[in-house]
């Protein structure tokens, strides 16, 4: 994997952080721009994001990945009640990095096949909905893994983003018929609590998914 540092990581405009929102809990889901959606990642979350490196894939292989979210400040969102997650098909490093852009690589893509997650064609991304069970200063990972499926040779320059959302209480119910979570399911991805790990570096707007390709 290439290194980058914490600056580099921060100057970079987060145009891949896009998300979905609900204008109410019985509107349907609108796509926003990538500006509107940024902020919105962004400014509504309580998280912050531990990079991935995952092991390099063949075409075809599915790659378990579990990402990490440390509750660092206080929820900006009055009541909030649940967390809308997103996963990023894979999309140009280099892009995202220097010019703050979002380009498809197409080379892999997330999979969550749990009844709380859906995948979003219009901007290739599978998103899932859970509860807000957290706490400030702990950190979280997921029940299960999220999958990254390789649809061919991978390269230094393909990156997964993910990112997390905040939503009120007033919208839950509204966002948990659209994502298909049910309490008394057995098939949610939900957050579990985990010890943070030692020496990482939490990013407070997105986290990255590399892989670690022969270039890398």
């Amino acid at each position: 994997m290439r290194a980058f540092g914490k600056t580099g990581r921060h100057l970079a405009a987060v145009a891949a952080s896009a998300t979905l929102v609900l204008a109410s809990a019985g509107s349907a889901l609108a796509q926003t721009t990538d500006e509107t959606a940024d902020a919105a990642a962004t400014s509504q979350s309580s998280f912050s994001f531990l990079d991935q490196e995952l092991p390099n894939p063949t075409p075809w292989e599915n790659v378990p990945m579990q990402p990490e979210y440390r509750v660092d400040r206080e929820s900006p969102v009055e009541d909030p009640a649940g967390v809308l997650l997103t996963f990023w098909d894979t999309q140009s490093l280099d892009a995202l990095l220097n010019d703050g852009t979002y380009q498809l690589t197409n080379h892999a893509y997330a999979r969550a096949a749990y009844d709380n997650c859906v995948w979003v064609s219009a901007n290739k991304t599978t998103q899932c909905f859970v509860p807000y069970d957290v706490e400030l200063g702990k950190t979280y990972t997921l029940s299960e893994p999220v999958n990254y499926m390789a649809l061919t040779t991978l390269t230094d320059d393909d990156a997964g983003v993910y990112t997390a959302r905040d939503i009120p209480q007033v919208d839950f119910a509204g966002f948990a018929e659209v994502y298909g979570y049910d309490p008394a399911n057995d098939n949610n991805l939900t957050f579990v609590e985990k010890p943070e790990t030692r020496g990482g570096d939490y990013y407070d707007n997105y986290g990255l998914v590399t892989w670690e390709t022969p270039r890398g």
